[in-house]
């Protein structure tokens, strides 16, 4: 008999303790995983798994149900397949900032989706002009349609301080690229562009790199060239992208007509990328 169970907890109330007791135990477990790049080992219970996980089910009782002695897990580091475990055997877990991302993907791996609903309350309840990116990114990754337009939402709402957010040159380009997409954003193009241009000049940064007209048009591409509405640019926005540096502007314009007394008349031009 393992003397580990006979305590107080084997008398609780709570059958979210009983279970937790057991796991922490280690009686009785009959399956192991092995999680992360150090292959630590995680013993549990196939019946709990199974009874709260689709995918622990067809895992343990489908047609194609894993008959190996250990099951690995590269891609869960052991403190992220703890707090899965934690949460399927007692319905409750701490989320932290540190550690909401990693435990979201991990529920939605099993499908456990009161975890997943718990992570992504948390991540909605500390959205700020910081990290919204960052949540935008990850709710691409997943494909987490409610996630991407409430983050969506926040830039619109937000979006002078989360364009110049240290967040938003660090985003991914299929991030900025639903950024641009919005069709009801508030911000002036003018400032979308410029925002466009820091987003480039962050990937040269590190190699002290002259971003270059050429650079430009290689990191956005047409697709994301395309969503940026030139023709909204006012006359004195056209000039002074053409102008301010000193006629080298690293994201360049041309106008219809590009001579300096044509951009001081009162007519609209159409500005493209170079």
């Amino acid at each position: 008999m393992n003397m580990a169970l006979t305590t107080s907890r084997q008398h609780s109330k709570s059958f979210a303790d009983t279970n937790l007791n057991m796991l922490e135990s280690d009686f009785l477990c009959d399956v192991t995983f092995a999680a992360g790049n150090e292959q630590q080992l995680i013993k549990c219970h196939k019946f709990i798994l199974a009874s709260r996980s689709p995918v622990f089910h067809a895992m343990f009782c489908g047609p194609l149900a894993e008959s190996s002695d250990v099951i690995y897990v590269p891609d869960i580091e052991p403190s992220t397949f703890e707090d899965l475990l934690r949460y399927v055997y007692t319905g409750n877990v701490s989320i932290k900032a540190d550690t909401v991302m990693s435990v979201l993907y991990a529920a939605k791996k099993y499908d456990v989706r009161g975890l997943e609903s718990k992570c992504k309350s948390f991540l909605i309840d500390n959205m700020d002009s910081e990290n919204v990116c960052i949540i935008l990114d990850q709710s691409v990754v997943f494909n987490d349609e409610d996630l991407k337009d409430t983050s969506l939402e926040f830039i619109m709402d937000q979006y002078e301080n989360v364009l110049n957010s240290r967040a938003f040159v660090r985003m991914s380009k299929l991030g900025l690229g639903e950024v641009l997409k919005l069709k009801t954003f508030n911000t002036k193009q003018y400032e979308l562009y410029f925002a466009c241009k820091r987003w480039v000049t962050e990937i040269y940064s590190e190699a002290g790199i002259h971003v270059t007209n050429e650079h430009i048009r290689q990191e956005l591409g047409d697709e994301l060239i395309s969503l940026i509405n030139f023709p909204a640019l006012t006359l004195d926005e056209c000039a002074d992208i053409v102008y301010s540096e000193n006629r080298d502007s690293e994201l360049g314009v041309e106008s219809k007509k590009m001579s300096h007394n044509a951009l001081t008349d009162n007519e609209t031009y159409t500005c493209v990328l170079l």
